[in-house]
């Protein structure tokens, strides 16, 4: 029993040793920008937080369109593996959902801009496997 106690001690000290030494992504933020309208037709308050949400749900959605082009291994792109994989499309979708509301502009004739910016290296560790954008190339898989 002291065999075991001794052998997992050891694994958990090379395990947090090999975490200690890997070095850490330089974080690889997208940012997209969402508009809209607010409608006059409707009280200022009201118009306001409707544009405000059509501006970060434009956002999200530009966002997820342009993640989507991106690559996780030479032969496949994160589009191709959301189709096939639901736990992905999971992760993917959450993601999405956690980018950060980085800037929130209102105009005097009552349009609205929203940014939100996405950490990649975010979606990576969640995939287990990197991402990069689409003109970059990875080796295939061997």
């Amino acid at each position: 029993m002291k065999l075991i106690s001794r052998l997992t001690a050891f694994t958990a000290i090379l395990l947090c040793a090999a975490c200690a030494s890997t070095p850490r992504q330089a974080p690889v933020t997208l940012s997209a920008t969402g508009f809209a309208q607010s409608d006059p037709k409707v009280p200022a308050a009201i118009a306001y937080s409707q544009a405000r949400k059509m501006a970060e749900l434009r956002a999200r959605q530009q966002l997820e369109e342009s993640v989507k082009t991106y690559r996780v291994d030479a032969n496949q792109s994160l589009q191709q593996l959301i189709v096939v994989d639901p736990f992905v499309r999971a992760v993917f979708d959450d993601t999405i959902r956690s980018a950060r509301v980085s800037d929130r502009t209102v105009k005097p004739d009552g349009s609205v801009s929203v940014t939100v910016d996405l950490d990649l290296n975010q979606l990576s560790q969640m995939l287990g496997k990197p991402v990069t954008g689409p003109g970059e190339t990875q080796p295939a898989n061997k």
